[in-house]
């Protein structure tokens, strides 16, 4: 008989709870899967009945305070000590079971076998984009925080769409540019931007210098918004919209504002992916932009997000997951009662986000 004592639920959980169950699924997923392997192919090799046991830790149990001493003695060696993980290989070489395959299981098992190479233009992009918020937060970023920037959604900040707009941009996975630069019949129409008279059009011409794309009336709207707040507008480029997720506004003593924060993210998002919108709707179907409609349209996009604050304020339709009144507060403070900067409609006196009655949102969770 072998009894296994320990004061590591999740340890303990493996063997008992979960061993039957990640072996069914290949241990697909799992984290610290070659320990893990390891360790329940001894299970399955050993002839002894096993017990296990729980205990509490730092709790003047003999065993369990020199299981800890070793531990620390062990992580401490300059030369870590050898361990035998040769179960692991044989209990990787079952596979998954048929019967608990899903088809997202499986093309998690094909990407963990067959990891795609880093694209060099990526990699570029990220560089760059790191460069730049190095210098603007003061704070080195580390790639996986940007990619988590772009698709996380907590706080209703950085919407879906863009964060699909900024993942293909980074992957510069857009058709414009240099990518017509191999087809040769369409080569000269498509690859420069011949409104202003540049050889290869780029997401930064796009966003920085294009005068079809409305950047410049878009640019101007923004930084006029943030000028109510008080704070320094930051030079806004296309690593600055890539990483805007991990912006921060701070005030004079260095101290993050979060409602500002959040404020300036939404500022540079919407108006880069407005931007882009103009642009691809001149590219397809040819459509000359006033100035009166741009401005019209990033007032629309800017209220638009004004009201989705105010209804995911409602703790009576999410409850917990509600953002907090003092965050939309926070965010739009002055921003929302300047009538230039949004519609009007949307803003009654003395009151931040309009009235219940004349702004009630669609849907049963109103």
């Amino acid at each position: 008989r072998l009894r296994v004592v320990s004061d590591s639920k999740y340890v303990l959980d493996i063997v008992t709870k979960q061993a039957q169950h990640w072996l069914d699924k290949g241990f697909i997923g799992v984290a610290n899967k070659q320990i893990v392997q390891a360790l329940i192919g001894e299970l399955v090799h050993t002839k002894a009945v096993v017990y296990t046991k729980k205990v509490k830790g730092h709790s003047g149990d003999e065993g369990n305070d020199g299981a800890d001493r070793l531990a620390n003695e062990g992580a401490s060696k300059d030369v870590p000590a050898a361990i035998d993980l040769s179960k692991s290989t044989e209990i990787g070489r079952i596979g998954a079971a048929t019967y608990a395959l899903t088809q997202a299981t499986a093309y998690d098992a094909i990407r963990t076998r067959k990891p795609k190479p880093p694209r060099r233009s990526t990699e570029r992009m990220l560089e760059k984009t790191k460069a730049v918020l190095e210098e603007l937060t003061g704070e080195a970023p580390t790639s996986a925080a940007i990619w988590l920037s772009l698709r996380r959604r907590r706080a209703a900040t950085v919407t879906q769409k863009f964060g699909a707009y900024a993942w293909r941009t980074m992957h510069e996975g857009y058709k414009l540019g240099k990518y017509w630069d191999n087809i040769d019949e369409l080569r000269d129409d498509r690859m420069p931007c011949v409104e202003c008279g540049v050889p290869v059009e780029s997401m930064a011409h796009i966003l920085q210098d294009c005068k079809v794309s409305g950047q410049e009336t878009v640019w101007e709207l923004a930084r006029a918004a943030w000028e109510i707040t008080g704070l320094e507008w930051p030079c806004v480029t296309v690593e600055t919209v890539l990483g805007v997720g991990l912006l921060k506004a701070k005030d004079g003593d260095g101290k993050v504002l979060k409602g500002r924060t959040r404020l300036l993210q939404i500022l540079i998002s919407e108006s880069a992916h407005l931007a882009w919108c103009i642009r691809c709707e001149h590219r397809i179907s040819s459509k000359s932009h006033t100035q009166g409609e741009i401005e019209s349209r990033w007032r629309a996009a800017l209220s638009k997000r004004l009201r989705i604050d105010w209804a995911l304020a409602n703790k009576q339709a999410y409850g917990k997951k509600a953002l907090s009144y003092r965050v939309v507060e926070a965010t739009w403070y002055k921003v929302a009662s300047n009538r230039e900067t949004i519609r009007s409609d949307l803003v009654a006196t003395e009151v931040l986000v309009g009235s219940a009655r004349s702004r009630r949102p669609r849907g049963r969770n109103r």
